[in-house]
């Protein structure tokens, strides 16, 4: 498990240190696109491949009884609006990466699910994430995908942290220590990804 800095450092990989692999998931969030911004410098530093993956989670219609047919109509029309976007997003942050960078668009009801067996599947060794995607909720230190993946997953896992530690709500272990346990680095203009200015 590591946990460090939101921003990249120029200090080389360890040469006894080498990942083949490395999966980048993302949401369509610039807070994402910060941690995919990590992942890339790794893997020109590694040689690795790049894998960036979003997951299209179908809507949900609450009901007591099946689905009319109308209502699985509308669901596919969202499915593929997504989906068109979602190619189109994925394209848009592949043409601003140098190296081996692959791109994967799932439709699965469950995204950690998709995400977990995109690892196994792709031979993934070493996830990329960023602590908060769309909800970036300084409340929480870290979002529901990472914390998912800090509890289940069976790889190497570097999550980026996106908040200042002025923004996180302490915990009431670091508030009576005085201490945060991660260091933090907030996002700013200057700090962004090159290939934001485009996208």
């Amino acid at each position: 498990l590591m946990i460090i800095q939101s921003k990249p450092t120029s200090e080389p990989a360890p040469s006894n240190l080498t990942y083949r692999r490395i999966l980048a998931p993302v949401d369509g969030s610039l807070r994402a696109e910060y941690g995919l911004s990590t992942a890339a410098h790794l893997a020109r530093e590694h040689n690795a491949e790049l894998l960036i993956a979003h997951v299209i989670k179908p809507p949900e219609l609450p009901r007591r009884t099946p689905l009319s047919a109308q209502d699985r109509s509308l669901i596919q029309q969202v499915v593929e609006t997504n989906q068109e976007e979602a190619s189109h997003y994925l394209k848009s942050l592949k043409a601003h990466l140098d190296g081996k960078v692959e791109t994967c668009l799932m439709v699965e009801d469950s995204v950690a699910e998709a995400l977990h067996a995109l690892v196994e599947e792709r031979d993934i060794d070493l996830t990329v994430m960023n602590a908060h995607g769309f909800g970036g909720n300084p409340r929480w230190r870290f979002g529901n995908m990472a914390t998912n993946f800090l509890a289940y997953s069976t790889i190497p896992l570097l999550i980026v942290q996106d908040f200042s530690r002025n923004r996180l709500a302490e915990t009431k272990e670091e508030t009576n220590s005085g201490e945060l346990l991660v260091e933090h680095h907030e996002i700013s203009t200057q700090d962004r990804p090159v290939f934001w200015e485009n996208s």
